[in-house]
């Protein structure tokens, strides 16, 4: 049985500590006080001996002053046991309002990793699960190269958790001085014709007082699908919602007859927009047009609004004298 057990079971049957020595004592001090009155009234039929009434009186004080430290004494328990009371309820107070700000950190922090489109895991010791983004999800629930087993990241094959757990382990244990201490990657292919996932093991430096030491993985998956948001296009450049979707379509992959094709258009309207939009971004390639795309918006992973059509026939293009 514990210390506590053993605490509840005695409070239980005997009564508080000090509460019962209290109480005996008050007791016996009024029953001093009646037997003085007592033997004073009874005495020589009423008649005081010499010095009695001083003994009475004195005798009379002292059980009084016995009741009077009594008492203070009995309240003196109670009031450090309800000090004991409150204590014990701030600190629960605090610890609780502690851990809703804790899961509302987790919460936020979790919301701005789902705006990339980079598959991100946080993890703990032992490559324990702590936050993923919607694309990580995306990523483990496929579990063809990576998954999660038991609360833990885990590659599918020996060699390549082995190879996992080293990086998480060297990354946890990483110094604070160097930036890239810590840092490891590593290739994780399901298939021998399958595009190999990525993966970046970085540590997370941070207080030590703020919880344990986490360790985040990127996992760059080759074979995700680039998207792009049309609407970001048409705030960030002044793109029609024609030549958005054609940068869209182009960022995705497909060469101008695929996309003329895609939007059921011709080559020459394909072109054309596509000349209007190199305008727009200062570029004058394709491939430049691209780059720039996916390299300010295409890793964030937000859903397309409502009111943006999903497919824009692209504008016919203005003659010079219109």
């Amino acid at each position: 049985m514990s210390r506590a057990s053993l605490r509840r079971e005695n409070v239980a049957r005997f009564g508080r500590p000090l509460v019962s020595p209290v109480i005996a004592l008050v007791v016996v001090s009024l029953a001093a006080i009646v037997g003085l009155a007592w033997w004073s009234a009874s005495n020589h039929d009423g008649a005081a001996l010499p010095g009695q009434a001083a003994v009475v009186s004195v005798a009379s004080a002292g059980a009084a002053a016995l009741v009077t430290i009594a008492l203070l004494s009995w309240f003196m328990v109670r009031a450090r046991e309800a000090a004991r009371r409150m204590a014990a309820d701030a600190m629960a107070l605090a610890e609780r309002n502690a851990a809703l700000a804790e899961s509302d950190r987790q919460q936020r922090a979790a919301e701005a990793l789902n705006l990339l489109s980079t598959g991100t895991v946080v993890v703990t010791q032992d490559a324990r699960l702590l936050l993923a983004n919607r694309s990580a999800e995306r990523v483990l629930a496929r579990g063809d190269s990576v998954r999660l087993e038991d609360g833990c990241v885990r590659a599918t094959t020996p060699w390549d958790d082995a190879r996992l757990r080293t990086l998480v382990a060297k990354a946890l244990e990483a110094p604070r001085g160097d930036p890239m201490a810590g840092v490891g990657v590593m290739n994780v292919q399901a298939r021998p014709d399958a595009n190999p996932l990525h993966i970046v093991v970085s540590p997370l430096r941070a207080d030590d007082r703020q919880g344990p030491p986490c360790v985040a993985i990127i996992l760059r998956d080759q074979s995700a699908r680039t998207t792009v948001n049309p609407t970001f296009l048409r705030q960030l450049y002044g793109l029609t919602p024609a030549e958005a979707r054609i940068v869209v379509e182009l960022a995705k992959g497909k060469r101008l007859q695929e996309v003329a094709d895609e939007l059921s258009v011709s080559l020459n309207t394909v072109r054309n927009q596509l000349k209007q939009a190199f305008a727009k971004t200062s570029t004058n390639r394709q491939s430049d047009l691209v780059s720039l795309v996916l390299t300010t918006i295409a890793d964030l992973d937000l859903d397309q609004p409502a009111n943006e059509p999903k497919s824009s026939r692209p504008e016919p293009a203005r003659s010079k004298g219109a």
